[in-house]
């Protein structure tokens, strides 16, 4: 596999971090659709013209899952997408914490969790931890991609769903 170019993430940590200052910082939004996978980028196309009750259209999907989209409704998805992950992952607005972990999930792939606080209703309690999980895969081209912004990897489809890597499924005690 050649290296990945010169500005191409070289870790999980490091493009989960180039992509939150993205989200947070980014003078051009479609930015923030370029270090996702395709896979999620098709998912989330998929979902969108769903949204718009739109019947299930591949090339249309497609269109708007490119990389460099000229479809009309690119600048609208992405504005919508913007939006939820400034505030979604707003606790990355100051940076990846440090006590962020990875570990190989796959072939290629791993799964990075970071941790965060979430604020409790109890008035009795303060802020607990809690934690989000990226999947990301390594592209011989580009580096560290977003591949999941979940524990799950999306499944392109109509509609989209999603697949659990079976050694990460959560435990029910």
């Amino acid at each position: 596999m050649p290296p990945p170019t010169d500005d191409a993430p070289s870790s999980s940590l490091q493009a989960i971090a180039m992509w939150a200052e993205k989200v947070h910082g980014a003078r051009d939004i479609r930015e923030l659709w370029v270090p996702l996978d395709t896979d999620l980028r098709t998912t989330i196309a998929q979902s969108f013209l769903l949204g718009m009750n739109q019947p299930p259209d591949d090339d249309r999907a497609a269109a708007l899952a490119a990389r460099d989209s000229a479809d009309p409704w690119f600048a609208d998805m992405l504005q919508v997408c913007a939006r939820h992950w400034r505030r979604f992952y707003a606790f990355l607005a100051a940076g990846v914490p440090t006590a962020s972990r990875s570990q190989p999930v796959g072939a290629d792939m791993e799964l990075t969790v970071v941790p965060t606080l979430a604020h409790s209703d109890a008035p009795d309690r303060g802020p607990s931890a809690t934690s989000q999980a990226f999947i990301t895969r390594l592209s011989a081209e580009r580096g560290w991609l977003i591949a999941a912004l979940s524990h799950k990897l999306p499944v392109p489809g109509w509609p989209p769903t999603e697949w659990t890597v079976p050694h990460l499924r959560k435990r029910r005690l």
